[in-house]
């Protein structure tokens, strides 16, 4: 006999119904957020379009992220706007000299143009020089370069200097006709020195005098020219210019005209000036006479020394400030060549010199190379060999200007040397493989240069023709790389959380790709790549995240699984009587709800990081959410949370829950619901004799209302086999 204390309306099918549902919906949870999670691992359809977003490259900015390539892709990319040029026939050119010793000092040539134009112009009009057939001959001055560079610490200070001394010598040789020696025996007196870089200084000393002060310093070279003893003279010279000061102009007349006549009449010049010493003052007159002594002494012409003094005084030589300088600059000259007599008359060559402003330029280049170098005689000896060989008659004489233009617009002066003289030796040698590479460059030159947003357009179409993929769909354990047809080209293995290294990830397509041979040649590696913001500042944070997501996940998946287990106990109506059994499938249905919410957010967080990262870096990358996972995971969620929210209103509302618990309570109304029941079965009884075929029977709970009224709350299912529970109670 079963008790009646199920409600008229109450149907065990609307309970199995809709447990059958929550086991659906927790069960479409569990292997919805199983697809999501183990999503792209498998290179299936449509596993490969589950994913938690895609890196989109193909308008990356190439020149941002990899600056060494975007000179020799805006080249290329200008080439291509030329008539008849194709993506086939320039990439085919490249490809022909990429196996050959010829790829690396070209890539290095085009990626260091800072001024791609300059660069171009300067190319072209150097191309001839590499197939000219006179290797030898034509590529000589390159070899004496390169020799200066060897000798050189500082290569990038010798080759601007070398432009600063080269370029004036060659406009000066353009513009006049006559000759200009000025260079010429700069490097002479240069070569003679023991330490061309203080004559150089001191050259420049002497030259930065007025043309004024120049004149007054000829009876300096008069007194050199009748001297047996330059460096005694020097000597004397500074001591009298050192003493001037103290000794009046008039006194110092004085006493030449004294001396002269006293030599006019005696030319004993050792008894005069110990009369003329004992007419000395001070300290500072006897060492001015001592030093006019010393010089007479050494005179090859008395008369034409103390002519020289006395104009030397009366022009206020020895006082002024300009000759002190002079002189030291003189003394420092002197005492540093070999050969004193050829260094006085180059000097007094130079100072007749008007063109200051060129020499000056030129004494400034010398002294910035001799700077940079160890070996200034070395460097001194090489540059009187390339002076040498640069006039108009030389075949090289018009490439000269093009070379320091060329150099001026590369961002690496010295490696842009060295390749273009590498390259040079290779294409004397090759010719054939090189004109194509000469055809680009003319072509490229011919048209206007591509703008930023031209080449941006460009970009899709060079990288899938080099094979470099341009979508990249990242998921919990692998990345995978599609063409722009978006055809997967490769998936990597899968392993515990991938990684988001953007760096690495471009990197790696690179080197995958037909762009290899381009990007080994200019040692280019993964942290070459120029990829700093705000994205990379925050990529460390990227891994920690999607690892709490996958756990997330997991969690979600077990609970999802125990959840199902638990409904289905459910079916059992034993087991749905108890009160602590829905407690605990809600309990657990709300937590597989929260962990797959968890998962969600913090995916949505990581993911809109990585999107305005991406934005504010402006690289050109493109990040999206993944649909087809971020469609599953919230449909996860949104199932488990309307799981349990109906399992919470079942488990309240269903009648059946809280009997037991009342019975418990208030063991006295069994008798009553025994009474009841039984005439509650007579009824049934009865009314089961007076029915007709096909009839269907109702019965009513009215007996059983009064159980009811005293507690409203319980109005519907009830507990089966509560009455032998209660028989044995009361016994």
């Amino acid at each position: 006999m079963k008790l009646p204390y199920l409600p008229q309306d109450y149907s065990k099918k609307e309970h199995i119904i809709i447990l059958s549902i929550l086991l659906l919906f927790a069960f479409t949870a569990f292997l919805l957020t199983i697809i999501s999670t183990t999503g792209s691992t498998s290179d299936y359809v449509p596993l490969t379009n589950i994913y938690l977003g895609t890196a989109d490259i193909t308008h990356i900015n190439v020149t941002k992220v990899v600056p060494q390539i975007g000179p020799i892709l805006a080249i290329l990319g200008t080439a291509l706007t030329a008539p008849n040029r194709t993506l086939d026939n320039i990439f085919d050119s490249l490809k022909t000299i990429s196996e050959t010793p010829a790829l690396v000092p070209l890539m290095y040539l085009l990626s260091n143009a800072q001024n791609v134009s300059q660069s171009l112009i300067s190319l072209t009009q150097l191309a001839p020089l590499a197939i000219s057939g006179n290797p030898a001959t034509d590529t000589k001055d390159l070899v004496e370069i390169s020799g200066l560079l060897k000798v050189s610490s500082n290569e990038s200070q010798t080759l601007n200097g070398l432009k600063n001394l080269v370029v004036p010598m060659l406009q000066s040789t353009n513009t006049s006709n006559k000759e200009d020696r000025t260079t010429e025996l700069t490097l002479d007196l240069l070569a003679d020195s023991k330490d061309p870089l203080t004559v150089a200084k001191s050259l420049t000393v002497l030259n930065n005098l007025t043309m004024e002060e120049k004149m007054k310093m000829i009876p300096i070279f008069t007194l050199f020219g009748v001297t047996k003893n330059i460096t005694s003279l020097i000597g004397s010279l500074e001591t009298i210019v050192s003493k001037g000061d103290a000794i009046s102009p008039a006194r110092s007349e004085l006493m030449l005209t004294t001396l002269q006549t006293m030599l006019a009449s005696n030319p004993n010049v050792t008894m005069a000036f110990g009369t003329i010493s004992s007419l000395a003052s001070g300290d500072d007159e006897k060492a001015a006479i001592g030093a006019i002594q010393t010089m007479l002494e050494d005179s090859n012409n008395v008369n034409t020394t103390l002519s020289s003094l006395s104009t030397l005084i009366k022009s206020n030589v020895t006082q002024a400030e300009s000759s002190k300088t002079s002189l030291v600059a003189l003394s420092s000259i002197i005492q540093n060549v070999n050969d004193q007599s050829k260094a006085v008359t180059t000097i007094a060559q130079l100072a007749s010199n008007t063109d200051t402003a060129t020499t000056t330029a030129q004494l400034s280049a010398l002294t910035e190379m001799l700077k940079a170098t160890e070996k200034g005689t070395e460097t001194i000896n090489i540059l009187s060999q390339l002076q040498t060989s640069l006039n108009p008659n030389s075949t090289t004489f018009k490439y000269i200007p093009s070379l320091f233009t060329l150099l001026d617009a590369s961002a690496d002066p010295p490696v842009s040397f060295s390749s273009l003289v590498t390259l040079t030796a290779w294409a004397q040698q090759n010719p054939q493989t090189f004109i194509p590479i000469m055809g680009i460059l003319s072509d490229a030159l011919a048209v206007k240069m591509v703008s930023e947003d031209q080449l941006t357009e460009m970009t899709p179409t060079l990288l899938e023709y080099l094979r470099i993929p341009v979508y990249f769909q990242l998921s919990i354990f692998t990345l995978c790389k599609r063409n722009l047809e978006k055809d997967i080209l490769e998936c990597s293995a899968s392993h515990a959380v991938q990684n988001l290294d953007f760096r690495q990830i471009i990197y790696d397509a690179l080197s995958a790709s037909e762009f290899a041979p381009y990007l080994n040649a200019l040692n280019i590696g993964p942290n070459d790549l120029y990829l700093e913001g705000d994205l990379l500042n925050r990529e460390h944070e990227y891994v920690p995240s999607i690892k709490a997501v996958l756990a997330m996940n997991i969690l979600g998946i077990v609970f999802a699984f125990v959840v199902m287990i638990n409904i289905g106990f459910l079916f059992w109506m034993k087991w749905s009587s108890k009160s602590y059994a829905w407690v605990i499938v809600i309990f657990l249905s709300s937590c597989t709800a929260l962990f797959l919410g968890l998962s969600c957010t913090v995916l949505t967080v990581v993911l809109q990081v990585i999107k305005s990262g991406t934005y504010k870096d402006a690289f050109g990358v493109v990040f999206t959410t993944g649909v087809a996972y971020s469609a599953m995971m919230w449909c996860s969620f949104s199932l488990m949370v309307i799981s349990s929210v109906v399992l919470l209103w079942v488990g309240i509302t269903e009648r059946h829950l809280r009997i037991p618990y009342l019975m418990k309570k208030n063991p006295a109304t069994i008798e009553d619901l025994e009474n009841s029941s039984t005439e509650a079965d007579n009824a049934i009884q009865e009314t089961k004799h007076e029915a007709t075929p096909g009839q269907i029977i109702r019965h009513s709970t009215d007996n059983s209302s009064d159980f009811l009224k005293n507690d409203p709350d319980e109005k519907q299912d009830a507990v089966p086999d509560i009455q032998q529970t209660n028989t044995s109670d009361s016994s």
